[in-house]
Formats: C-alpha cells, structure tokens, sequence
C-alpha cells in the first residue's frame, strides 16, 4: 500500500459553514448577538473543503508525491477579530459577538467541526 499524507488547516464545508462559521456570519447579517468558537484574537488559516479535495485528488495522481507529507494550504491566515470587522462592517450591524471555547463549546454544542491540524491520508 502506498501512502501520500495530506494536512489541511480548518477545514470549512457547506455543514460547517452553516453551524460554525456561518451561523456567526448570519447572526451578524441579522443583527442578532452572534457566538464565535474558538478565541477572536487568534489568526487561524481555513481551508474550504471543495478546493482542498481537488488539491488532494492532484496529488494522489503524482507518483512522486507517494511517501511524503503534504499541506494544503488555506487562502491564508484571519482572527475572529477581522472576521467580526469584516461582517460588521458589510452589514453595518454591531451587536456583541461572544467567544465560545472548551466547556461553552459543549454546552451550545459543536457537531461535525473540525479542528486545526486534522489529517487525511489517501492510499492506493
């Protein structure tokens, strides 16, 4: 079995950007106090998913990416923070945006996110 390793940022699907990012966004966009998983202030890199599965299916048709490692990258890095800017000010609404992490997480719930750092492999 041949292995080609693969390592993606956050990865961001239609799922996810409904239930996790989205719902921020679409909070926002209402008006309506919004939750942000995760600490604001920290830069975080996303990958939407879509793009990252063609980058994936390119390197699995590579002999020579078989046996190494590979990132595929974001569109680059973004808090929170410039998140919540950006949405505020497209939508000129500014109601509070509340950091959920560790227990909040679990208490609002957080199905099907991903983290930073997750990993697939695809093998032939």
């Amino acid at each position: 079995m041949r292995i080609c390793a693969w390592r993606a940022a956050g990865f961001r699907t239609l799922y996810i950007m409904r239930n996790y990012l989205g719902s921020t966004l679409a909070a926002i966009a209402a008006g309506k106090p919004a939750f942000f998983i995760g600490n604001k202030s920290v830069p975080r890199e996303y990958v939407y998913l879509p793009d990252a599965a063609v980058m994936i299916v390119e390197l699995a048709l590579r002999e020579e990416a078989y046996g190494q490692n590979w990132h595929i990258p974001g569109g680059g890095v973004i808090s929170g923070e410039e998140m919540v800017r950006i949405a505020r000010q497209a939508s000129g609404k500014t109601k509070p945006v509340i950091p959920l992490g560790g227990s909040g997480v679990v208490a609002v719930g957080s199905k099907g996110a991903r983290h930073e750092g997750d990993c697939g492999q695809s093998t032939i």
